[in-house]
């Protein structure tokens, strides 16, 4: 006779087991592996954002010296234009003394020694004169010599005996021809 072995053991419920307990092991280790993930980058993420608010900061901070810089310039800048300003003001005045010069040389050498000048006023086109004269003759002179060069109309304003030395004391206004007053303010 023959045995006949029946084997009571349920293999089927122990692989049935087996494949539940892989499949929470897998489930927790994917919920791990996922939890981690998600950590890692949440960390990643944050160390970036660290690093970009420092780096952030650190261009505002060059921003600020740059501007604290430019703010020197800008002020460099407003002194220059203030200094160039003033020499072009300067250059102006030297040119109008250069053009004044050649007329007053003028009234100089046309100028009789016995007439003197106590005052004269000088406008863009004409000129006035106060002062004395030992005659009328020289003071006669004097305007025929303006009337030759680069005046014209010379103007008698007043002519009166002071009483002291017998002086003429005049007044006059002379004007400078146009054209000479071109080439003057031309040649400058």
């Amino acid at each position: 006779m023959a045995l006949i072995k029946i084997n009571l053991y349920n293999y089927r419920k122990k692989i049935f087991l087996l494949k539940k307990s892989r499949l929470i092991f897998l489930s927790v280790l994917s919920v791990i592996t996922i939890i981690v993930c998600n950590l890692g980058l949440y960390l990643f993420y944050e160390i970036q954002e660290i690093q970009q608010t420092s780096t952030n900061q650190a261009i505002e901070n060059e921003i600020s010296f740059i501007n604290g810089k430019l703010g020197i310039v800008k002020t460099y800048n407003v002194n220059l234009d203030t200094a160039n300003k003033k020499l072009a003001d300067i250059m102006n005045i030297k040119q109008e003394r250069d053009k004044m010069i050649g007329i007053l040389q003028r009234i100089n050498q046309i100028t009789p020694e016995q007439v003197k000048f106590t005052s004269m006023v000088i406008k863009t086109d004409s000129f006035d004169l106060k002062g004395s004269s030992f005659s009328p003759l020289y003071l006669s002179i004097f305007m025929d010599e303006l009337n030759k060069g680069i005046f014209m109309e010379p103007l008698l304003k007043s002519d009166t005996n002071s009483g002291t030395r017998d002086d003429d004391v005049f007044s006059l206004s002379v004007k400078i021809k146009p054209v000479i007053m071109a080439k003057v303010y031309e040649s400058h």
